[in-house]
């Protein structure tokens, strides 16, 4: 299910964009939209401060009371307000300054084109849907007899030796890495439970996220921790690593 809001206090507006949204939730496979109007930056605060929580917001910024700017301030010193897609509608677009330190995904003037709103929030929910796909996906393992998970999206490199393997997470805050956990398993089952999207077994010993890798230099992967850890590429895979590294690149720029 993904969470919509409209915060606008032009119910005109409010209208339109709920039909848009309504007929899209008829139009699409395998996902259910759930829309909430909200007239107030006063009222949208008040229900996420109950714990609501929002994938996509559609923002008015120029509102009675609460601007759209500052609840957008508010909004994203909230538990998971970072998260939040925010996206910024105005009749004037003389806002960007203060859109930018916000940290609006996009900016839709008013009255907005039905294909400019078609391309936002194409964009806006394929981006929603990923960021639930990599974090829904755990990397499970066993500490005696007690089960753990993680995200695997947060795991950095895996490296085993004949009885076990070390998990590494990375720590975007302070750019560096840390030992999660030495599980007894093997490099190959570990391998079977991550995506072969942008992890890859790099060496006979260690996997890679590649979300976390600087660059490629010629027999290891550099990370992007601060002590630009290197993970080996072994030679008997250097040839596969290459091409799914490029593949993975590409990828990014599409």
């Amino acid at each position: 299910m993904i969470r919509i809001a409209i915060c606008d206090d032009d119910r005109k507006m409010t209208a339109t964009l709920h039909q848009y949204l309504l007929k899209k939730n008829e139009q699409l496979q395998d996902v259910e939209l759930r829309i909430a109007i909200y007239y107030s930056g006063e009222d949208f605060l008040h229900e996420v401060g109950q714990g609501r929580l929002f994938h996509i917001v559609f923002m008015d910024i120029q509102m009675g009371g609460m601007d759209g700017v500052e609840t957008g301030k508010i909004l994203r010193n909230t538990p998971d307000g970072d998260d939040v897609i925010l996206i910024y509608m105005s009749s004037h677009n003389s806002y960007f300054e203060g859109i930018a330190r916000v940290g609006g995904f996009r900016f839709l003037e008013k009255p907005a084109k039905l294909s400019e709103l078609d391309d936002v929030f194409s964009r806006a929910l394929k981006s929603v849907l990923k960021g639930i796909s990599n974090q829904s996906k755990m990397f499970q393992y066993k500490v005696n007899k007690d089960i753990f998970f993680v995200k695997a999206a947060e795991i950095a490199y895996l490296k085993s030796d004949d009885k076990a393997v070390e998990i590494y997470i990375f720590q975007r805050n302070e750019k560096s890495l840390f030992l999660l956990e030495r599980v007894y398993s093997s490099i190959t089952a570990s391998a079977e439970q991550l995506s072969a999207d942008y992890f890859i077994q790099c060496e006979r010993s260690h996997i890679v996220n590649f979300n976390f890798v600087q660059r490629m230099a010629g027999t290891a992967f550099i990370l992007m921790d601060t002590m630009s850890t290197q993970v080996p590429i072994g030679r008997a895979y250097k040839e596969k690593v290459r091409k799914a590294y490029t593949t993975y690149r590409r990828s990014q720029y599409e």
